[in-house]
């Protein structure tokens, strides 16, 4: 249950088990969550710039390393990324 949960409860991954619904401002899952997990989403899908960039240790084999935001990536991985930015970010990235 996460009714008192907002995204201070969430925890990055660049291999997340949710995605942004920006129509709703919701989160949905990707896939199975099971009670005890992690919930997590990808920062770089919503931050154009972050104040406080860090290291990602998220264990993924797709991991991003550091995690800065969307601007500081490689034009290869903004472009795989592109289809779940944020409208912000699609609208700084035009």
């Amino acid at each position: 249950d996460t009714s008192n949960c907002d995204e201070s409860c969430l925890n990055h991954s660049c291999d997340p088990n949710l995605t942004v619904n920006y129509d709703q401002w919701t989160f949905i899952a990707v896939r199975d969550i099971q009670p005890g997990d992690q919930l997590t989403f990808n920062y770089l899908t919503t931050e154009w710039s972050m104040a406080a960039p860090f290291e990602c240790c998220c264990g993924s084999s797709a991991c991003f390393g550091k995690i800065g935001g969307f601007k500081f990536l490689s034009l290869k991985q903004q472009l795989k990324l592109f289809q779940v930015i944020s409208p912000y970010c699609k609208q700084m990235f035009m």
